[in-house]
């Protein structure tokens, strides 16, 4: 996952925790502030909550909800109320669909939205 942030993403940040470190890729086609965040332990937090700086990026955020219930142990964890949460999911949840929960970034990066 880091792989493919570091080579897609427009920047990544990382967070500054003590205990559990973590990584943010910031794609700004998509939004100002990051999409997800992956932390040390495996933790992948979607940051719906976060994506809410301009139309844009709401019309992306609700883009990226659609796109996720492909996968469905993702999905189950998504709340109707979702568009200001993150929603965290471990890595045992989402690790087994990290290919087809790339592909879904990469259709978003190649969509235009306006």
């Amino acid at each position: 996952m880091y792989d493919f942030s570091k080579d897609n993403a427009d920047t990544i940040d990382f967070g500054t925790g003590n205990v559990k470190g973590s990584f943010n890729p910031k794609y700004y086609k998509l939004a100002k502030r990051s999409l997800y965040t992956v932390y040390s332990d495996g933790e992948l937090v979607l940051n719906f909550g976060w994506l809410n700086d301009s139309l844009t990026a709401e019309r992306y955020r609700d883009l990226f909800r659609e796109k996720l219930s492909a996968i469905k142990t993702i999905n189950d964890k998504i709340p109707p109320d979702y568009k200001d949460k993150g929603i965290k999911i471990s890595i045992s949840e989402w690790a087994p669909y990290v290919d087809k929960f790339i592909s879904i970034i990469q259709e978003l990066i190649s969509e235009s939205i306006e």
